[in-house]
């Protein structure tokens, strides 16, 4: 049984023992929010060792999620606070991400995957508005209530503005824009990103996985601008292809921004709306369904027996 072991400095939070999510420098706790009865997580992210930019980069996560505190579709920031060895930040406990939610859950359909990321553009074109480039669009940062279906966008700790000289080429290689690793880009980085993104979560698989290793990634990436083999599956619909097709051009210049791919017709569209997902799930839930019919005969069984 978790034990409660440290309160806030506001007196409202209290840390249980329970470790919820952990990384190279940071351990994810739940915890209990005194005033609202709510569980929460408690983030602690280890200072020592860390370069200033590092630190920066942390104090500036906590600085957009303050920032952003009002916006629906961005993870919201309870508390925060450093210490001289670590910084602490309480935020909203979700019990997935879309990813690991999309792996387990055999009877997606394709307009519930559109809801979703509609959801995330929301949030993409709040930040760019703000002058910023995520970075890190990744369906793992999706972050996910089972229960009532709310997403948010998470992680800003890979966050750069704007304005300044972008160079950088942190960030998950499968889901990085070509011309990031090529150390110039801007918000058209997000837009390939949040392509990559919507087409691993239709397949269930991480984007580019026939290639063994980075380099044969950043030759396919940089050299041939070879298209992910996923994007081949030839059930996915053509108006959905065309759709992820239009957010992954090689060339930035022919991708839309956020605020006009929000405009973009897609989003009303319903051909292919109803089609179940044809990615493969986790190995522990496949069944011997074969078909959509099977789906649609067992979906009917388990209604009957509620």
């Amino acid at each position: 049984m978790a034990k409660f072991l440290e309160v806030s400095p506001c007196k409202q939070f209290v840390r249980s023992s329970e470790i919820i999510g952990e990384g190279a420098f940071k351990l994810v706790y739940k915890a209990f929010d005194a005033e609202t009865g709510r569980n929460v997580a408690w983030n602690v992210v280890d200072l020592r060792g860390k370069t200033d930019k590092q630190k920066k980069a942390l104090r500036l996560e906590i600085e957009l999620l303050r920032k952003f505190a009002d916006e629906p579709t961005i993870l919201t920031l309870y508390h925060a606070w450093e210490t001289k060895t670590e910084i602490v930040f309480l935020t909203e406990l979700f019990s997935t991400d879309l990813f690991a939610y999309a792996r387990e859950n055999p009877f997606l359909r394709v307009r519930h995957i559109k809801k979703f990321f509609l959801s995330i553009l929301r949030a993409l074109t709040v930040i760019q508005a703000a002058g910023y480039v995520h970075k890190d669009v990744k369906p793992h940062n999706f972050f996910l209530n089972s229960s009532t279906k709310r997403i948010v966008l998470g992680d800003l700790g890979s966050v750069e503005l704007l304005a300044t000289e972008l160079k950088s080429s942190q960030g998950t290689a499968a889901y990085l824009a070509p011309e990031v690793f090529e150390g110039k880009y801007d918000g058209k980085a997000d837009i390939y990103s949040f392509g990559m993104s919507f087409l691993s979560v239709l397949e269930r698989i991480l984007p580019y996985k026939e290639f063994s290793n980075p380099a044969q990634l950043w030759k396919a990436l940089i050299l041939s601008h070879h298209p992910p083999l996923i994007l081949e599956a030839k059930w996915i619909p053509p108006s959905v292809r065309s759709f992820v097709e239009l957010c992954i051009s090689p060339d930035p210049s022919n991708r839309p921004s956020a605020t006009e791919l929000l405009a973009h017709p897609f989003w009303e569209a319903t051909e292919g709306n109803e089609l179940l997902l044809q990615g493969r799930v986790e190995p522990s839930l496949e069944t011997d369904l074969e078909t959509e019919e099977d789906l649609l005969e067992l979906m009917a069984t388990l209604e009957t027996k509620e």
